[in-house]
């Protein structure tokens, strides 16, 4: 009976053991960050808003209809104030391009970082001649 006492308070002592092994491993070791490929949410609110306002106001769709292909900013007339609009638009701490092509590839050599998350959505303008115009996002940092 004493032998079998001493054999429980071993098997005893070994789970602790263990348990306070473990517990230390979850509470020492470095967590990994999360990661997601989702758009930040203050990304994807500026996206709608501005592909919203594009799609629904008659001169911004006039003038991406009226418009050659090439990246928003280099372009004179309206799409100046298409490109205005999304650098006003654009929220804090980042950067913007916006290209508007004749096709659904993009068309232009427009200098977006690679080494950088780029967040982009499209909105497709029919007409007699179809555009779609896509705004690219990135961290200015």
């Amino acid at each position: 009976m004493v032998g079998s006492k001493k054999g429980v308070i071993k098997t005893i002592e070994a789970v602790f053991s263990i348990i306070i092994i473990l517990l230390f491993i979850y509470f020492i070791a470095p967590e990994k960050e999360a990661t997601t490929d989702a758009t930040p949410q203050i990304l994807s609110d500026a996206q709608n808003y501005l592909l919203d306002e594009i799609t629904f106001e008659d001169s911004y769709r006039g003038c991406i209809k009226n418009s050659a292909e090439g990246m928003c900013k280099n372009m004179g007339g309206c799409m100046r104030t298409v490109a205005a609009l999304i650098d006003d638009n654009t929220p804090p701490g980042y950067k913007n391009a916006c290209e508007l092509c004749d096709t659904s590839i993009s068309c232009v050599n427009n200098g977006i970082p690679l080494d950088k998350s780029v967040y982009t959505d499209s909105v497709f303008v029919s007409g007699q001649q179809s555009k779609v115009l896509r705004i690219y996002f990135w961290r200015e940092i």
